[in-house]
């Protein structure tokens, strides 16, 4: 070297101990995160009904009733359900309740429980209480609390509300007979495919000269004992 100078010794580098917490592929590389497996849909539905959800409580009681995704059919738990749901607030396990009480799903027929579950979900704006309410009026013969309730839910666009308001003024029960306003709700039942709308609305239009005409037809599917999935 001209300069006299000594080369710099070049020296080894240090030793790293080895990573000996992820595997040698995967060195230098970030660590992934570990995603959960996603938990059965019962566990998901009862955890979340056990942590006081209301609208949870409801479908855990749909479920019960049903018998569906991985839940025994089992309507006691149904009932338990329902009323931990109605009474958190949930204006759906009101009306539920109410017509497994009407019908008697789950134990004995209770008019006063039913009554009381359907008018308190129909005050909270639960259409399809109001139209069962004003059929449980309807049925007990209070036609002017049937045409009351009737006529909140018919308001609303519910059909079977509707033709049921009809039959009120086409018969003249709870409220001054009218065929116009019975034929209006009739129409209005029907546009939206309500089956004894239709039949009705076929009845009075051939027979509206007549005014002998038979009796519509009521939708009262309420009174027998509905399928789950008339629930909501």
């Amino acid at each position: 070297d001209k300069g006299g100078g000594k080369k710099a010794e070049a020296t080894p580098q240090e030793e790293k101990e080895p990573d000996t917490t992820m595997p040698p592929e995967a060195a230098g590389k970030e660590e992934e995160e570990v995603v959960a497996p996603t938990p059965p849909a019962k566990d998901k539905y009862l955890a979340a009904a056990e942590s006081g959800d209301p609208d949870s409580q409801n479908t855990l009681a749909l479920l019960y009733l049903d018998g569906r995704e991985g839940y025994e059919r089992d309507v006691t738990k149904a009932v338990y359900w329902f009323r931990r749901a109605a009474e958190n607030g949930s204006d759906a396990a009101q009306n539920n309740l109410g017509l497994l009480y009407l019908n008697g799903q789950g134990g004995e027929t209770d008019a006063q429980k039913a009554m009381f579950w359907l008018r308190k979900s129909a005050e909270a704006g639960n259409v399809e209480a109001q139209s069962n309410l004003g059929q449980f009026y309807y049925t007990g013969k209070n036609y002017q609390e049937a045409v009351w309730w009737f006529l909140q839910a018919a308001k609303r666009g519910f059909p079977n509300a509707q033709n049921n308001l009809a039959v009120m003024y086409f018969d003249g029960l709870g409220v001054e007979q009218n065929r116009e306003r019975a034929l209006f709700w009739l129409q209005k039942a029907a546009e939206q495919g309500d089956p004894n709308a239709v039949k009705n609305l076929v009845m009075l239009q051939a027979d509206k000269q007549d005014s002998s005409s038979d009796t519509l037809l009521q939708d009262d599917s309420q009174e027998e004992s509905l399928p789950a999935s008339n629930l909501r």
